[in-house]
């Protein structure tokens, strides 16, 4: 039996969830898009550094009910739920959609 590789975005997803950058996931010259600001940042370490300040705010922050497909032509694509609690203690849950671009097996841009 032959297994199918994990589409790059399924480890984009576990580097996150970790707040961890790996260099083996990421290439050098990712970049990542935001769709609330529309801004275009180094992935590493500008969009790292901001998930660790989330993560210190929402110390239970969980990436839950990931969903990902390789669409060929070197894209991926996750949908997800963010989850979480508040420092008011109210409840978070954000669905999302992630798209990874890449290149020989690493993230060259990510779209969110």
């Amino acid at each position: 039996m032959t297994m199918t590789p994990a589409p790059p975005v399924s480890r984009v997803i576990a580097a996150l969830e970790a707040a961890r950058a790996d260099d083996e996931v990421f290439a050098p010259d990712c970049v990542s898009w935001h769709n609330f600001d529309e801004a275009e940042v180094p992935t590493v370490p500008d969009s790292f550094e901001g998930l660790r300040a989330v993560h210190r705010v929402v110390p239970d922050y969980r990436i839950r009910d990931v969903a990902c497909h390789d669409t060929g032509a070197d894209v991926s694509v996750a949908q997800f739920v963010l989850t979480g609690t508040l420092p008011d203690g109210s409840a978070l849950r954000a669905p999302g959609v992630l798209v990874a671009h890449s290149r020989a097996g690493r993230v060259v841009r990510l779209e969110e």
